[in-house]
C-alpha cells in the first residue's frame, strides 16, 4: 500500500481516511468555498474576519431559493447559508463556528485567545449576540426589506 507521508499516490486517499501528502500540497494552493448570499449578515461576518485575517476565500454566491437544493443539502443539512468547504475539503457550516474556525488559523492573531478565561469572555460575547441580537436584527430586516 502506498505511504500517507510520502504522497505516492497523489490524488488518493491513504487508509486513514487522510489524503496522501502530494494531494495535500496541492490542495493548500486552493483557496477556501464560501457558499454566500451576499445580503446575509451570517455570510457578511464571514466575509469580514476573512479578509482581516489575509484569507483567501472563493466565493460561490447562492440565491436563497438554492439553499434547498439536494446538492447543496448534501454540505449543509441546514439548507442555510453560509458554509466553508476549506482547501482539503472540510465542511463546517454556521458562522460561528466559522469564525471560530478561521481565528484558529491565524492563533498569533489572538483573536480567539489561548488563555481559558478571555477566550471564554470572547465566546460568551459571540454567543450572546448570535443568541439576543442576532434573531432581532433578522426579523428586522425580514419585515423591512423582505416583506416591503
Amino acid at each position: 500500500m502506498p505511504d500517507c507521508a510520502t504522497g505516492r499516490a497523489p490524488g488518493r486517499v491513504c487508509q486513514e481516511g487522510r489524503p496522501f501528502a502530494a494531494a495535500s500540497r496541492l490542495a493548500t494552493l486552493r483557496a477556501m468555498k464560501l457558499y454566500d448570499v451576499p445580503g446575509s449578515p451570517n455570510c457578511r461576518k464571514v466575509r469580514v474576519l476573512a479578509r482581516e485575517l489575509g484569507l483567501e476565500l472563493e466565493l460561490m454566491p447562492m440565491d436563497i431559493g438554492r439553499s434547498k437544493d439536494p446538492s447543496y443539502l448534501v454540505q449543509n443539512p441546514a439548507g442555510k447559508v453560509p458554509t466553508l468547504v476549506d482547501d482539503d475539503g472540510f465542511v463546517l457550516w454556521e458562522s460561528g463556528a466559522i469564525l471560530i474556525y478561521l481565528a484558529e488559523k491565524k492563533p498569533e492573531l489572538e483573536l480567539l485567545p489561548a488563555d481559558a478565561r478571555r477566550r471564554a469572555d470572547t465566546l460568551r460575547w459571540m454567543f450572546f449576540f448570535a443568541t439576543h441580537v442576532q434573531p432581532w436584527l433578522s426579523l428586522l430586516g425580514q419585515e423591512r426589506i423582505l416583506k416591503a
